[in-house]
């Protein structure tokens, strides 16, 4: 059905008649269906029906049924009772659903099961900006469709138990705005390398390399971590002497490049040298009588063996001294591109390196929309958001990302920056960033726990879902919130077999992969390949 074709047309066929009304609390109704036993349709949980009335039809879901005095046999009258929860309407005059029922039921008023061109309707199958998704639950031939807008600027979570399919949801997920070339700038952020053949050639798929993300995009909190990396936290004097270093190495990049006035504050944006750093810890160690020489020894010696490490290449690399942000943001955010994609792996980092990698992310996604000339509308996406925002904190460098996710989803939607995540343990995630978000897709989670946690979060009712979310199949969601055309049970597209996430998916495997040295190697040297040491090997 398109935008402008008539939306008076009644059902091809019947309704299938449920039974009336005989109790309305606001929110719920319970209808009684009608007798004899073998007359009554087929009614189960999330089954949709419509009330009409009026020159609309109010929208329920299922919630239970039940038959309050059974009889012995089956084919006896008994009372059946259906409890439906109403959540919204469906307009007749132009064919979309509406979140709000405008006219409660009144008693007596009769309900039909919701038709397959009811569904469509209800999921707005054919018209202009749906974008498809998967397949209505119980009616394979309605579409399940989304809001892209409402998807992309109110931000998602995915959750679900391990293995049930949330990071080939969010691949779909991703894959639909990708077909329907939706203007958005994606980020993806990959913890395990399993998302590189998930795109084809729409996404360009960034590894780390040395000096990809220079020091000088650290704040000195985060740069005083990095340092306690080789010789345990910075003490009180040691971090008052790196403020300063850092400091000074940025009005020094300033002065050299004719922007003195411009001023260099510890924490922004502005390239400076280790050298810079080292010159000054020299240069100051003992002219200053206020704290021991001792310190400006201990800060350089840390200094010296960070720039030396190999782990921390991807900081301290041979091009770290080089002003790369515009190139960076450039690449990272897709400004310019095609493909308009980009998935960044940090499977191969040393654990609390990639934490320290998504906070400057985070930062850089909010910079760019802030300082943008133009309307942009940027989508950070990070499978695993409890490695990077858990609701416990329990190490620093956790807390800078956490700090900086934060911050990216509450920034105003009108600023056009998001964030989109999965999460296997919703009460492991950080509750405020859990409670921006405008759409949820549930997956299987037989959990209380972690079903009552994604319950307190999600932005509307879900009629029934929770009670049914350990019974969700593979690829099955309930999907709630904006982002959703109408809330209830989907199953998504399947994915093409290579473009499901994996590891095994995520790169050919090395020569030599099960050579005890060639895993020694890139255990000892943290980024380096099994193929570097096979060259070296000969």
């Amino acid at each position: 059905m398109t935008k402008d074709a008539p939306q008076q047309a009644r059902r091809s066929r019947a309704p299938v008649r449920v039974g009336r009304v005989v109790a309305n609390t606001g929110r719920d109704i319970l209808v009684l269906m009608d007798s004899p036993v073998t007359g009554r349709p087929a009614i189960r949980l999330s089954n949709v029906v419509l009330v009409e009335e009026g020159e609309g039809a109010a929208v329920g879901i299922v919630t239970g049924i039940n038959a309050p005095a059974p009889g012995l046999d089956s084919d006896g009258d008994e009372l059946w009772i259906v409890q439906v929860e109403m959540v919204g309407t469906l307009s007749e005059a132009d064919g979309r659903f509406l979140r709000g029922v405008q006219a409660p039921p009144a008693l007596g008023t009769i309900v039909h099961l919701a038709s397959a061109d009811d569904l469509e309707r209800l999921h707005r199958n054919g018209q202009e900006g749906a974008l498809p998704f998967g397949t209505v639950h119980g009616a394979a031939k309605v579409q399940a469709t989304l809001d892209p807008e409402a998807l992309t600027r109110g931000g998602f979570a995915i959750f679900g138990t391990a293995d049930g399919g949330k990071s080939s949801t969010l691949a779909s997920l991703t894959r639909a705005l990708l077909r329907a070339k939706f203007p958005v700038h994606t980020l993806l952020i990959d913890p395990y390398n399993e998302f590189s053949r998930s795109f084809s050639k729409a996404a360009v798929v960034v590894e780390p390399s040395p000096g990809l993300f220079p020091h000088w995009l650290l704040t000195s909190d985060e740069m005083a971590w990095l340092l306690s990396l080789n010789g345990g936290a910075l003490d009180r004097d040691e971090q008052s002497i790196l403020n300063e270093a850092i400091v000074i190495a940025r009005r020094n990049h300033l002065r050299r490049t004719a922007h003195p006035s411009e001023g260099g504050a510890i924490d922004g944006p502005i390239p400076y040298r280790v050298t810079d750093i080292i010159s000054y810890l020299d240069k100051v160690s003992y002219a200053d009588s206020n704290r021991p020489a001792a310190a400006f020894r201990r800060l350089r010696e840390r200094v010296m063996t960070a720039v030396g490490d190999s782990r921390l290449s991807i900081i301290f690399g041979l091009s770290a001294g080089a002003d790369n942000l515009a190139a960076l943001i450039e690449d990272l955010f897709r400004l310019n591109g095609p493909p308009p994609m980009a998935v960044l792996q940090l499977g191969r980092l040393p654990e609390g390196l990639d934490r320290l990698i998504v906070a400057v992310l985070a930062r850089l996604c909010a910079a760019v929309v802030e300082w943008s000339s133009v309307q942009r509308n940027i989508c950070l996406m990070v499978d695993n958001i409890e490695r990077y925002a858990p609701a416990e904190i329990t190490d620093e460098v956790a807390r800078f990302s956490r700090r900086a996710l934060r911050a990216l989803g509450g920034r105003p939607r009108k600023l056009g920056a998001s964030v989109g995540f999965t999460s296997a343990s919703p009460r492991e995630v950080d509750r405020d960033l859990l409670s921006r978000c405008e759409t949820v897709f549930l997956h299987r989670m037989p959990s209380p726990l972690d079903a009552d946690a994604a319950e307190e979060v999600l932005p509307e009712t879900a009629p029934a879902s929770l009670d049914s979310l350990a019974t969700l199949a593979q690829r099955e969601v309930i999907g709630v919130g904006a982002g959703v055309t109408f809330t209830g049970r989907l199953t998504v597209a399947e994915l093409p077999d290579i473009a499901v996430p994996g590891a095994r998916m995520s790169r050919p495997d090395y020569p030599g992969a099960d050579d005890a040295m060639a895993i020694v190697h890139r255990w000892r040297h943290g980024t380096g390949d099994a193929d570097d040491y096979l060259e070296a090997k000969g």
